[in-house]
């Protein structure tokens, strides 16, 4: 028995329904810290669905592909392997990522993912606590030290 599979408008403050392959991949082109073929795609946000506080999207991460250490400062976030399989790190650890394996990150800690492998890793990610991509406060060793320099170079003036 098939359940009417038509997009439907949903009144405010009513459930959202939607389906990751009606969803556009993201342009990831100017992100520090990616490198190889990675697919992703926002599903659930402020944007999409009117979450206040939860953002969710799904990643291929295709032989080869890596995220290099990153953080982020306003949210938590964890990792849901789906089929392939990877290796994630955080702290000083590394592990294979496997079809339903969790990786939970707490706000703030130093993480990553890569694919040594001959076939993709696909998993969803989510973060908790915002309701947006930019609002997770993603960052890097680099563009830490970045910014850091500027505070640092920067004149303070005060009245006196």
């Amino acid at each position: 028995n098939e359940l009417d599979r038509e997009k439907y408008d949903f009144p405010e403050g009513q459930l959202r329904l939607v389906n990751w392959r009606e969803v556009d991949l993201l342009d990831l082109g100017k992100i520090p810290g990616l490198h190889g073929k990675i697919d992703t795609q926002l599903i659930i946000g402020g944007e999409t669905a009117g979450a206040e506080g939860t953002v969710m999207g799904r990643a291929v991460f295709h032989p080869g592909a890596r995220h290099d250490p990153h953080s982020h400062a306003h949210s938590e976030e964890f990792v849901y392997c789906l089929s392939g399989k990877g290796i994630v790190g955080g702290g000083q650890r590394e592990y294979v990522f496997t079809p339903g394996d969790v990786q939970f990150i707490p706000k703030g800690e130093a993480h990553w993912l890569y694919n040594p492998y001959e076939e993709p890793v696909e998993f969803l990610w989510v973060y908790s606590g915002v309701s947006s991509v930019a609002d997770s406060g993603y960052f890097t060793p680099e563009s830490f030290d970045a910014q850091f320099d500027i505070i640092k170079n920067s004149k303070l003036h005060t009245k006196g």
